[in-house]
């Protein structure tokens, strides 16, 4: 699927988009993004005018119809769908792809970005079952992004919560 596709879905358009998004080029508005396919705003000063202009109920609702469009595009992108998620109000949503989000940045070996989106999942979601993983996720991606000291806080507030062996092994760790 196409970013313009993508929008239509969302926006109800019908008909040919092509003489739009060509005026919207030429006006620098919009660019090429990886292909002619996929489009982005230009600057994110013209993202940030827009979308003061939008009141927030109804950025809440475009972000609720990203959402479904992503989700029934079956879209591979946890962080896009945590930014929706997000922006919807959806809080469990978000916290979920936040955390699907860490897990890639740590496939990627992109630490810091791994422990902000943890810390996302844990503030969206303190209640959250998963909570205590999303804890350790947070703890062993510090570390390797160069921050020890936040990871030995992180490891003892875990370990606060935990009983056993698996408190001792948090506290060590810590």
């Amino acid at each position: 699927w196409s970013c313009v596709d993508l929008l239509r879905s969302c926006g109800g358009l019908a008909g040919d988009e092509r003489p739009l998004v060509a005026l919207l080029r030429s006006d620098r508005f919009v660019r090429s993004s990886g292909s002619a396919q996929r489009i982005e705003i230009y600057h994110d000063q013209i993202r940030e005018k827009l979308a003061a202009l939008v009141p927030p109920d109804d950025q809440r609702r475009i972000h609720g119809l990203m959402v479904r469009a992503l989700v029934a595009r079956r879209a591979d992108d946890p962080e896009a769908l945590y930014s929706h998620y997000r922006g919807a109000g959806d809080h469990v949503g978000a916290s979920t792809q936040a955390a699907l989000a860490a897990r890639k940045a740590d496939a990627a070996l992109a630490f810091d970005r791994a422990a902000s989106f943890y810390r996302s999942a844990l503030e969206l979601a303190p209640d959250s079952p998963v909570r205590f993983e999303w804890q350790q996720g947070l703890a062993e991606s510090l570390p390797n992004a160069g921050r020890p000291p936040e990871a030995a806080q992180v490891y003892r507030e875990a370990s606060a919560g935990a009983h056993g062996w698996r408190q001792v092994d948090l506290r060590r760790r810590a």
